[in-house]
């Protein structure tokens, strides 16, 4: 088989953040607000019976709650594309999660710093996968991350070392959005 053949002929399996510049994510910005949005777009040729959206919630270092959405597509076979949007309303103390994809819909308001006085006061700061990433089937894998500190002294993070629940302790809340495709 020639190589060109064989790229053509591979399994595609990648989640990416969309283009900052482009069309799309200058359109979420508008309609997200001040605190913008996150939007990934994915692309698979293997079937998958199931996409979970994990939110993790880690206060000063330690799992606090884990919940999770998920679209179950054993009935009528997987979508090979598909949109993951966080777009996180800081003024509302929540984030909005939305699925989207050929087939079906779903969204969540997530609350955040619900436990917290003064929390209108908190220091915050995001990060995110800035490249595309290949899927690893059955497996968790951080997408984005909200980080908040009463004090506003931050400490940055590799968002990876949220998929082993490794989390700094001097970030007072932080809000891990991974995903999960699962044969």
């Amino acid at each position: 088989m020639s190589a060109v053949a064989y790229r053509l002929l591979r399994p595609v399996n990648s989640i990416a953040p969309l283009d900052p510049d482009g069309a799309e994510m200058k359109t979420a910005q508008l309609l997200s607000g001040a605190d913008g949005a996150f939007l990934y777009r994915y692309r698979t040729s293997e079937r998958f019976t199931s996409l979970k959206i994990i939110i993790s919630e880690y206060r000063s270092g330690t799992l606090a709650d884990r919940q999770e959405m998920t679209a179950f597509y054993d009935s009528f076979g997987s979508p090979g594309e598909g949109m993951l949007v966080i777009v996180p309303d800081y003024e509302a103390f929540t984030v909005k999660v939305i699925l989207a994809d050929e087939s079906s819909k779903m969204a969540a308001d997530i609350p955040i710093l619900t436990e917290s006085e003064g929390r209108g006061q908190y220091g915050r700061m995001s990060l995110q996968i800035l490249d595309e990433m290949p899927i690893r089937f059955n497996e968790e894998q951080a997408l984005a991350a909200l980080a908040y500190d009463e004090d506003g002294e931050m400490r940055s993070f590799d968002i990876r070392d949220l998929e082993h629940g490794i989390a700094p302790s001097e970030n007072d809340y932080i809000y891990c959005f991974s995903f999960q495709f699962s044969k």
